[in-house]
């Protein structure tokens, strides 16, 4: 079975729950009906039998009573072909140093690794905040909008939430037994973990994501600093991270970020005196023990 979309004016866009989809084959079969004897043939004789066959292309996923996610079992495969991105984009990707602005596109698109700390691992900060016995109280990532970049594109659609996780083991970094499940609204899943987009009027502004308890799991029981993504999400309830055939070879990606059409442009750290209000930041907000 081969689904495609033939290429048009208009815009399209389509989400398929394949595990609500089947093909049902049906036919007909002679069938030899021993009219209840099973002993005498004499009076057997040949029917013709109406049957049907389905084939299920994904079986599972939902959500269990205690909000886990159900396994998915079967195999899907989605093809997507881009044009090229411009070259302005394209000279910022994958150059190992601190970018001025991070682009997340979903689909087969772009994610974006975030390191929080620069140097030797951040080792050097996290035994100073050990030392002073600081008891962080809140942390957030916050990312703010190139509004410049994206108000030079009419009717761009920017996306409602954003996920932040670990690059590392795949894992959220949301809570499922300190924040809020939600099955029904997606938006107002983990709130405590944010990721939401904030506006000022239809714009906007940045996405926030409350990392508290990654950071204390750093401080408080040495877990490790790991390498973060972030990327596009058309449902933070469904942390799946998954495999991708890349022209480049083979990669990871958020399942909900490849059927996500959107995108958006950040600022990263490496931005102009003029753009410093608007750099990615870490926030930390603590309390001095004596």
């Amino acid at each position: 079975f081969h689904f495609a979309i033939t290429p048009t004016t208009d815009e399209v866009m389509m989400l398929l729950d394949l595990t609500q989809a089947n093909i049902t084959i049906e036919y007909e079969h002679d069938r030899i009906n021993i009219n209840g004897t099973t002993d005498d043939t004499s009076d057997d004789f040949i029917e013709q039998v109406d049957r049907e066959f389905q084939i299920n292309f994904l079986t599972g996923g939902g959500f269990d009573q205690f909000g886990g996610l159900l396994a998915i079992n079967g195999n899907a495969v989605n093809t997507f072909i881009n044009e090229a991105y411009p070259a302005e984009i394209t000279s910022n990707l994958d150059t190992g140093e601190n970018a001025s602005r991070i682009y997340l596109k979903g689909g087969a698109g772009a994610i974006a690794n975030i390191n929080l700390f620069d140097e030797d691992n951040g080792e050097e900060v996290i035994n100073q905040i050990r030392a002073n016995n600081w008891i962080i109280n809140e942390a957030n990532l916050v990312f703010y909008i190139d509004r410049a970049t994206l108000d030079a594109n009419p009717g761009f659609v920017e996306p409602p939430r954003l996920y932040l996780y670990n690059a590392e083991t795949n894992e959220p970094l949301y809570s499922n037994v300190f924040d809020i499940l939600d099955a029904t609204n997606t938006l107002a899943s983990y709130p405590d973990y944010d990721g939401i987009l904030e506006t000022s009027g239809d714009a906007g502004i940045r996405y926030t994501f409350r990392i508290t308890n990654y950071i204390n799991d750093i401080i408080v029981r040495d877990s490790t600093n790991a390498t973060l993504a972030l990327g596009v999400t058309s449902n933070v309830n469904v942390p799946i991270v998954t495999n991708a055939m890349l022209q480049g070879g083979e990669s990871e990606t958020p399942l909900m970020a490849t059927v996500n059409p959107l995108g958006t442009v950040l600022f990263g750290s490496n931005v102009p005196v003029e753009d410093e209000d608007k750099k990615l930041k870490l926030e930390i907000f603590y309390t001095e023990t004596n």
